[in-house]
This record gives structure tokens, sequence and C-alpha cells, in this order.
């Protein structure tokens, strides 16, 4: 249209005179409105005098009939003009005034490309400006805001308010269930970091099958997702809230529960695709009774029983950590916060003459070993006890001296307290080695657990300051009795007399009255 009405200006233009019958054809054309003038250049108007001012207002509706007469036919250039008052179909016309520089078209309703498209034809704008204009926007397309990304995603969550409430709730329940653990004792804070990988894992196998679930059948349904839906009956919201929450227990508890299988899948998995993983790999003991021999062998023990008392949560529920069997080149076992788990070394069981798969079937091999390894199976323990410390306990997620410093002086008075509960128990200067080096010398002692790790860090936390500084205040008189104790089971009368007489001055430097021997020595 836009160009037929761009034709018709360039045809009337380009005229010197029109005929009577073509301007009563272009007032009946006219719009009926009255509209603001528009100054047009005085070039515009034809030459000869009293000749046709202007053209028909643009965009009105012409018919074939009415622009019929304007085609081009032989008008000879001489043709009388007729005077502008001469065309009473056009009440948008005004006459031209002879003496004005520019006359003016008042047009009714033009549109806003109108001024533009005149322009080029005057030379003003060019073509390539021209092919630009835009056709105006429609009034209820421009009432519609274009919608971002978080828009079209909150559009689609209010398209499925029982799936997005599921959702909702079996997120929240399971991130919050994944603390409740280390907030009650159970577990060190690190393991929180396990778990929540873990529950992440088993909440999308959830919810992703529900999702693609309901996908189909509103595909087989073929209900379009934008229809509206009634909103949702507050009984259905609850019952899809409560299975929420226990979806969400259930991934957070799971983590917890199996942490065993899920280390020992983990270590098989990377162990195929990691050199490292291969010598390290770790298999899980799993039956209860290596757990329930750490139980008997360690509570009858003063110092193993405190051991396993700071293992409780504040329920008063004993949580031992779970144990591996592991390649270890230069330890006997190794205690992890992310898992919380206790690893022994794979060459304590092959030593005994035993394979590691005869291990993990044979119970009573595994109670053997715990007997057998109990001063190290404390050692690991005090490792995990630190674990559950709070987090932001100083040195907590670092390797420190005071950590193995305390784990090994708990050892030390595990490994005296044993020699001296048990008469039969025998001090024989290899496994009971750091009771006289520790009654010699605490500081000595102290000095040469930390050369044993030359990449920890040093990080003092209250926790070990407070248990150094209580047996500093008690060691004058407790070497005096280390000595007894030593004394006692001594494997010869040498022997004993050596560990009596240094009680003998142990006693004097503190001035104390001289010891006497606890029992006969055998």
């Amino acid at each position: 249209m836009k160009r037929l009405l761009s034709s018709v200006l360039a045809l009337i233009l380009g005229l010197g005179s029109v005929p009577a019958q073509a301007q009563t054809a272009l007032g009946r054309a006219s719009l009926p409105s009255a509209a603001a003038p528009v100054p047009v250049p005085a070039g515009l108007v034809a030459p000869a005098a009293g000749s046709l001012a202007l053209a028909p207002a643009l965009g009105a509706s012409l018919t074939p009939a009415a622009y019929a007469p304007l085609a081009p036919s032989p008008v000879p250039a001489a043709l009388p003009a007729r005077p502008a008052s001469a065309i009473p179909a056009a009440p948008l016309l005004s006459p031209a005034r002879p003496a004005a520089p520019l006359e003016t078209l008042r047009v009714a309703a033009l549109p806003e490309t109108a001024p533009r498209m005149g322009a080029l034809f005057d030379g003003s704008l060019p073509r390539s400006a021209a092919a630009s204009v835009e056709p105006p926007v429609q009034p209820e397309a421009a009432a519609q805001p274009r919608r971002n990304l978080l828009q079209r995603y909150k559009d689609g969550r209010n398209k499925n308010p029982l799936q997005n409430a599921f959702g909702k709730a079996m997120l929240i329940t399971t991130m919050a269930a994944v603390t409740v653990p280390a907030l009650w004792g159970a577990a060190p804070a690190m393991k929180i970091a396990y778990a929540a990988v873990a529950a992440d894992a088993l909440m999308l196998a959830v919810i992703l099958p529900v999702a693609l679930v309901l996908a189909v059948w509103r595909k087989l349904k073929r209900a379009p997702q934008t229809a509206a839906k009634p909103p949702p009956s507050r009984r259905a919201r609850l019952a899809v809230v409560a299975l929420g929450i226990v979806l969400g227990i259930g991934a957070a508890v799971a983590p917890y529960q199996a942490t065993g299988p899920v280390v020992e899948r983990v270590n098989a998995y990377t162990e195929r695709h990691d050199p490292v993983a291969q010598r390290d790999r770790a298999r899980w003991i799993s039956g209860g009774a290596v757990e329930e021999e750490v139980v008997k062998v360690l509570a009858p023990n003063p110092v193993g029983r405190e051991v396993l008392d700071k293992l409780r949560d504040r329920g008063g529920v004993l949580r031992l950590p779970p144990f591996f069997i592991s390649r270890q080149d230069d330890s006997y076992g190794q205690h992890e916060n992310l898992f919380d788990g206790v690893y022994l070394s794979e060459g304590e069981v092959t030593s005994r003459g035993w394979t590691v798969e005869q291990f993990l079937k044979d119970p009573a091999l595994q109670r053997q070993l715990v007997r057998e390894m109990s001063s190290t199976v404390l050692h690991e323990l005090t490792h995990a006890v630190q674990g559950r410390r709070p987090p932001w306990t100083p040195g907590y997620f670092k390797n420190t001296f005071e950590a193995e410093q305390e784990a090994f002086f708990r050892e030390m008075l595990y490994r005296l307290a044993e020699l001296e509960r048990d008469p039969a128990a025998r001090n024989n200067g290899h496994d009971q080695w750091m009771v006289p080096d520790a009654a010699a010398d605490l500081d000595g002692f102290l000095k040469s657990v930390a050369a044993m790790y030359e990449k920890n860090v040093s990080v003092p936390n209250p926790y070990f300051d407070a248990f150094l500084a209580g047996q500093r205040a008690r060691w004058p008189s407790f070497r005096v009795h280390i000595y007894q104790v030593l004394a006692a089971r001594a494997h010869t009368p040498a022997s004993a007399k050596m560990y009596m007489d240094k009680a003998k001055a142990a006693a004097k430097e503190a001035g104390l009255p001289e010891p006497a021997p606890l029992v006969a020595s055998r």
C-alpha cells in the first residue's frame, strides 16, 4: 500500500497541471478529518499559476475508480491552469497563497513514516535510510514486555506448584539434615562435605526420574504446560511436602550409614585411573566384629575408656568410625576426617600370614588383629576425637605437631595402663619404648614425636594446651609411678633394680618419700 501511495505522490508531483476530473477524484479520496498543517516547500507546488497545491493526504484509501483519472495522458504543456479554489471536494487541502514561500498541506492521521517517505523523493533521505524505516509498533505488542530468563524460570516454576513444593522440601530438609550428626557430636564437621555431595547425588537420583515421569505423563495426557490450572489443595501441598521431608532425611542419613561401602567403591573406581590410589586402596571391614572388639579391648583400660567416652554423641551413644584395611608404606594406621575412617595397614595383616580377602571374611582374625594392635587403634581414635571438635579450633584443617603429640601421649598412657592392669604383661623394650622415654624427659619425648612429622606445622590449640598443662602439673609424682610400674614388669631382676633406682631418684627430685616396689618382679 505504501508503494502505491508513493507512486501516486510521485505522479502528482511530476505533472504540471491536473485535469478537473482528477482533482475531483483526489478530493473524494481525501480523509474527512482535519489535521495539523504540514509545511511543504514551495517548489513542490505546480509551477503554473493557479495549479494544484498538493496531493491528497497520505494514508487515504484510493480505489481504482478514484486514481484511474491520474493515469498518464497526453496533456499539453500549455493547458490553462485552474485556480486552487476550484477544488471544493478537497477539504483537507488549503489553497496556496501566492506570496507565501511555503505552502501548507493539512493532512489527517498521517503515519509517522510519511515525512520520511516524502523526503525520499526530494533527495533529502537516501534510499538506504528509507529501507531502514520500520513499521509502527502495534499497541498490544508494545504493552507486553520481554521476559528475562529469571521471569521465565519463575513462570515455569509456578506452572507446577506441587513439583516445586516437593523439590524445595527435599532440598531444604537434606541440607539441614546433613549437618545434624556433626552438631550432635556423632561425626566430624569435615564429614559434612562428603555427606552433602553424596546426598545431592541421591536427591538427583530421586528428583530427575520424578520430573521425567511427570513430563512424560503430561505429554501423554496432552495437557500443555502453559494451560491455566486450578491451584492445588492444601492437603495435596502438605502431602508432597511431607514426602519431600521424608526423602530428604533419608538422603541425608544414607551417606553416614553407608560410609564404608561408599568409600570402598570410590577407591575401587579411582584405583583404575590413579597410581596413588592403587597403592592406597581401602577395603571396608564389614560385619561389626572390629567395632565390638574395639569396645571390648579398650573399655577396661582407663585411658581407652576415656577416649571411647569422647566419641559418644550428645545423647550418650558411642559412635565409632568405620574401619578399613589399606596399603600403607610407612605407618601402622591412619585416620581421615573427611570420611571419619580409621585405616589399618594391610602389612599388619599380611605379616601375620593372612591374605586380605581371608581377613575380610573371618571375624576371628579381625578380633585378633584389634587385640594385637590395640594401642594403634587407640592412637587413631584419638585423631577421631580431634576431628569431632569444633571446626573453628586452631589447626583443625591442618596436619599439626600438636595433634600427633596428643595422640602419642595418650598412646603412651594407654600402654602404661596396660602394663599396670595386667600382671602378666612385660616391658619388652619395643612396644613400650615411649613409656620410659616420656618418664625420662617429657619435653624430649614431645620433640621426638614432632621430628617424625616433618611436613606438619605447629598450631597450638586450647584442647591440647589444657591436656598438656594437666600432664605437666602431675608429672613430678607421676614419673615415680611410671618407674614403679616398669620395675614391676621388667624382664630381669637387673632391669627391675634399674627402674626402682630411677623411681627413687625421681621421688627425691620431686621432694616425695622413697617409693616401694609395687609387686615382686617375675
